[in-house]
């Protein structure tokens, strides 16, 4: 058992180091190097110090917001911990479409660390509820507060946008549902386990949907407990929204570092409509949807000579820098707690 325990774990750091080796593949071609290195070395040394700091916030907001949920279910394994399921979400996010792959990390790393199923499923959905709630937050605003810059776009961009809001409310609906009806969560689980019989990769069904539905009880009264305090959805959601605000203000700071032409609030404003659209596109990362977005979006009033500069940087810092830091922490958690 040891033995296959130890294989299993090899074979699994080894799908990880090529899925990250593909990711910073994809960097290599995406950005180049000499443009960025040229434009922080121009840039205010405060404001990109001030985007490394958004950086770390949102990787350690994520963390707060789990830590917060777990403890009102009686779970609390400490601040450090919480910051791995949250740098799981963010490492596992990147490499798998859709950011499918991030949530069943951060559960993954919560049942390890013997927080039950049940407890581990709540929370994870009511803090994707709330990151979804949030996402529709900014996307709404942006419109609402700059109508103007949108009707300036091309329509392709103005249709990922519109696709971003909707995609985001449909999904938030959705997962509402889940969350409150335990019932559609049970036969969705059953469902599951059937097909998997069918399909001859799962033994003793009967015992499968047995314990299904007694961690669908569990979860059923952990739902309960977090719906009768509404304060905690409060926090959770003002955290969620937070997180996604931070992950702004680093395109807000690293724009705002050398001149190219854009207020602070300009680029808060455009920046938050390139983080609705790229949420319509089932990349990992969003690559090459986001990147022509900004393009697209920016490219309408930035200096010429600071467009992919300031999006190489941006970029480099949002996306790749806080992979990479997120998969080392995540890295070590594994191999560490493996040991146990």
């Amino acid at each position: 058992m040891k033995r296959k325990k130890t294989i299993f774990s090899i074979l699994f750091l080894a799908v990880l180091m090529f899925a990250t080796y593909t990711v910073l593949a994809q960097c290599g071609k995406e950005l180049d190097f000499g443009q960025m290195l040229q434009f922080i070395r121009a840039g205010d040394p405060v404001n990109l110090v001030c985007a490394l700091v958004c950086m770390c916030l949102f990787v350690v907001l994520e963390g707060v917001s789990l830590r917060r949920i777990n403890q009102k279910l009686g779970w609390d394994t400490g601040f450090g911990a919480n910051l791995i399921y949250s740098a799981a979400d963010v490492y596992y996010s990147a490499i798998t479409p859709s950011a499918a792959g991030g949530q069943p990390a951060s559960g993954y790393y919560m049942v390890r660390d013997g927080i039950p199923l049940s407890v581990a499923t709540s929370s994870l959905m009511l803090n994707i509820v709330c990151y979804t709630a949030s996402l529709d937050i900014i996307g709404v605003a942006a419109m609402a507060t700059n109508f103007p810059l949108f009707l300036r776009m091309e329509w392709p961009i103005q249709l990922l946008i519109l696709l971003g809001i909707g995609i985001q409310f449909v999904l938030l609906i959705l997962f509402l549902l889940c969350m409150f009806k335990s019932d559609l969560v049970l036969r969705m689980s059953r469902g599951v386990i059937r097909f998997l019989g069918k399909l001859h990769l799962g033994r003793d069904q009967a015992a499968k949907e047995e314990k299904i539905h007694h961690t669908v009880e569990q979860y059923t009264q952990c739902v309960s407990l977090m719906a009768g305090s509404w304060r905690l959805f409060a926090e959770v959601l003002a955290l969620n929204l937070a997180q996604r605000v931070v992950q702004l203000l680093i395109t807000c700071f690293v724009c705002t570092a050398a001149p190219t032409g854009l207020t602070f609030g300009q680029v808060l404003a455009r920046q938050a409509f390139c983080l609705t659209g790229s949420n319509s596109i089932p990349l990992p990362g969003s690559v090459g949807a986001f990147e022509y977005l900004y393009i697209g979006i920016f490219g309408l009033d930035i200096h010429p000579g600071a467009l992919l500069p300031s999006m190489m940087t941006a970029r480099g810092i949002s996306y790749y820098l806080c992979f990479v830091l997120c998969g080392i922490m995540t890295w070590f958690y594994h191999i560490r707690t493996g040991k146990r």
